[in-house]
């Protein structure tokens, strides 16, 4: 009998060290907050029956190693740029930029890099361009986002978007994008006007 009353003592005692426990996870768990998925899949999305449908996936690749050679990573550009982070090339008029953050050109198409590397999204932007300049579009927009998926939990893409455009002969000016086309995770890109040596 005295045996199973010590047993029952120390069942009881088990039973309620292990609710202490449970309280105590739970409370930890209670604080985790889940992760973003890190993989998306990236999209060229259209806001409009207008827009051209480009497939980046789609594309040979005779001329884009050589813009991709040409561009690289490492170029400062902070100079070059105004206090918002917009840029418009020197001999180009300031009220381009104007025009161009009070929406005067319709987005024509969208570049999401949602999901990809450094690498890819370079190869990416100078497919995009490519094909939007030779389909004569004057504007559009490229995603890139707030960094909020990066390892880091910083902007990657948002800086190195920029790196590359500048250094795109074609690429006339960029601004950020108004916060109902993106915000800050999106870049309003204009383009030269057409002519066949891009």
């Amino acid at each position: 009998m005295k045996v199973n009353n010590l047993l029952d003592k120390k069942i009881n005692n088990t039973i309620l060290d292990d609710y202490k426990n449970i309280d105590k996870m739970s409370n930890l768990v209670g604080s985790v907050i889940p992760l973003k998925p890190k993989f998306k899949e990236y999209l060229i999305k259209h806001n409009s029956k207008n827009k051209k449908n480009i497939q980046i996936n789609d594309l040979d690749s005779n001329n884009i190693n050589h813009y991709y050679d040409n561009i690289s990573d490492e170029v400062g550009i902070s100079h070059l740029l105004s206090e918002e982070g917009d840029y418009i090339r020197q001999k180009d008029s300031k009220d381009l930029l104007k025009k161009l953050k009070k929406s005067f050109w319709k987005i024509q198409n969208t570049l999401d890099l949602h999901g990809m590397y450094k690498q890819e999204s370079k190869q990416a932007v100078i497919k995009f361009l490519k094909l939007s300049y030779q389909d004569r579009l004057r504007c559009i927009k490229i995603i890139h986002g707030k960094g909020y998926g990066s390892y880091y939990m910083k902007p990657v893409l948002k800086n190195m978007v920029k790196v590359w455009l500048i250094q795109i002969e074609e690429v006339q000016a960029f601004s950020s994008a108004s916060k109902f086309e993106g915000g800050d995770g999106s870049l309003i890109v204009l383009l030269k006007k057409w002519s066949e040596n891009f």
